[in-house]
């Protein structure tokens, strides 16, 4: 598993430098089914997933009341 997380946070670094927008990047990762699920969470893909969307929420947000 941790090979695993560290090959998808390589990936997703490279995607990003290559421009590829974060929302695609989430759209790919979540959803990913593993055997043996976790809590509310289906793979280690899907946890990175839903803590990027947060993040990206989060800045958004943030974004939101600077504009203010």
């Amino acid at each position: 598993a941790m090979s695993h997380c560290d090959s998808l946070g390589r990936l997703i670094t490279k995607g990003l430098n290559c421009g590829m927008p974060l929302a695609e990047i989430v759209k790919a990762l979540k959803g990913v089914r593993c055997p043996t699920p976790y809590m509310n969470t289906l793979s280690c893909s899907d946890a990175i997933a839903k803590v990027l969307e947060g993040w990206v929420d989060e800045t958004k947000t943030e974004k939101e009341k600077e504009e203010e």
